[in-house]
């Protein structure tokens, strides 16, 4: 998969995952429950990070609320506009490791 792929893969997991997170346990698919996780697990991690509160905030309003844009993010949080692409880019490069895509 080429990083353009992966990284459009990697946006449309976390998009799904508020619709996923729904879904009962047992109406999960594996490859679900495997989303769910990787993206709990990035959470997690994004947490423990500094300003990991700000970044956590970032990511559900710009892939789990479905309702701002990358500008609009940027206006919410507030953060720069270099801010916001090394954070996404981190959440990425997160995101890729517990998926195992790289």
């Amino acid at each position: 998969m080429s990083k353009r792929g992966q990284l459009a893969y990697i946006r449309e997991v976390l998009r799904s995952y508020p619709e996923i997170k729904r879904k009962p346990s047992t109406h999960r698919t594996d490859n679900e429950a495997a989303r769910l996780r990787a993206v709990e697990d990035m959470m997690d991690e994004l947490g423990r990070m500094p300003d990991g509160a700000q970044r956590q905030r970032f990511v559900r309003m710009l892939y789990f609320e479905g309702r701002y844009t990358f500008w609009g993010v940027i206006d919410k949080v507030p953060i720069s506009q270099r801010t916001a692409r090394r954070w996404n880019a981190r959440v990425m490069d997160i995101m890729a490791n517990k998926m195992h895509l790289i």
